[in-house]
């Protein structure tokens, strides 16, 4: 019956749901999962009284996902603004499950709406090293480095969130985001004058990347003015952004040496990785289809080419293994 409620959740059939874990409860009160379940289901409703009552009754009883628990009393708290409540509840759920990502990236949001934000910061990067697949928590960190100008962090995590998620309303927010960060490197401050900016404007981006975004900034100069003679031809759009991602890919790995922080240790040898595999194009396709779904389309028709991106999702969602890095948070 909790699997039947499970599914009602899943396709939005709330009461449905509640039924079903209340035929669990009347049979056995003592049941975890079930009481569990009901507070998830109650909070998915704006419920969030409901929710707090039945989580503290799943937090009465011993069991392996405590974490899971006292986080969704925390997210209940935090929804009936009470922060300081639910940062308590975060900090025992860690304690109860340190590998349970969703503490850390529960204790970031709430942590961001109180003005911490690089404390923040910090939870989201946590998350990552437990599970460099949520795509919340990289969209989280991504939009830190982003709103503290920080190109190239940013643009790093972007391109990995649209690899995780790459068709919903974040998505668009996103690309547009790329498209701004991409935009705002190269200057035309009067026809046919193009210059870079000098350097990046933010503070802490996860490492140096001052000369990366200069060297990418250069080749990308190079290629706007090349693009100026190729106006309206999609393909040799598409080709232009692959060169220009592989130029930044190749950049890095030029760079990483004795190089510190996040984004360096952690993303800069997925991207190395990735362009080592030839999975440049693949990359540019998931990133940039939106925008040039005529080439994309043309290029998706060749076997080959299908069959490269279904391995290189398969590789950055499940094969490609990320440093556990220790990351110093507190909250």
């Amino acid at each position: 019956m909790i699997s039947k409620g499970v599914e009602y959740h899943d396709k939005g059939m709330y009461r449905e749901a509640l039924d079903m874990y209340k035929k669990v409860l009347k049979l056995n009160p003592d049941n975890v999962t079930a009481l569990s379940e009901t507070a998830f289901t109650y909070f998915a409703m704006g419920d969030y009284e409901k929710s707090l009552e039945y989580a503290l009754k799943a937090a009465r009883y011993k069991t392996n996902v405590l974490g899971h628990i006292y986080t969704e009393i925390g997210n209940a708290f935090d929804a009936l603004n009470k922060p300081y409540y639910a940062l308590a509840y975060y900090r025992e759920a860690i304690k109860k499950q340190p590998d349970y990502f969703l503490g850390y990236y529960n204790a970031g949001i709430t942590l961001e709406r109180l003005g911490y934000r690089d404390k923040a910061k910090e939870c989201y990067k946590k998350a990552l090293t437990l599970n460099p697949n949520h795509s919340s928590s990289t969209l989280m960190l991504g939009n830190y480095y982003y709103q503290n100008g920080c190109s190239i962090s940013a643009l790093l995590l972007f391109y990995r969130f649209l690899i995780l998620e790459p068709d919903t309303q974040r998505s668009e927010a996103v690309f547009e985001a790329i498209n701004d960060i991409l935009g705002g490197m190269v200057e035309e401050k009067k026809k046919d004058v193009l210059s870079v900016k000098l350097k990046e404007t933010g503070g802490d981006c996860g490492g140096d990347f001052s000369s990366v975004f200069m060297s990418f900034g250069i080749i990308r100069m190079f290629s706007f003015a090349d693009r100026k003679t190729k106006k309206g031809k999609s393909e040799s759009e598409i080709e232009r952004i692959s060169f220009e991602m592989e130029s930044l890919f190749s950049i890095l790995e030029n760079n990483k040496k004795k190089k510190e922080g996040f984004v360096w240790e952690f993303y800069a040898p997925y991207y190395a990785e990735l362009k080592k595999r030839g999975y440049v194009m693949p990359l540019v396709m998931q990133v940039f289809y939106r925008k040039y779904q005529a080439a994309a389309k043309k290029w998706f028709k060749d076997e080959k080419n299908a069959k490269l991106y279904d391995e290189f999702i398969k590789w950055s969602v499940e094969g490609y293994k990320f440093l556990k890095l220790k990351i110093k948070w507190e909250f």
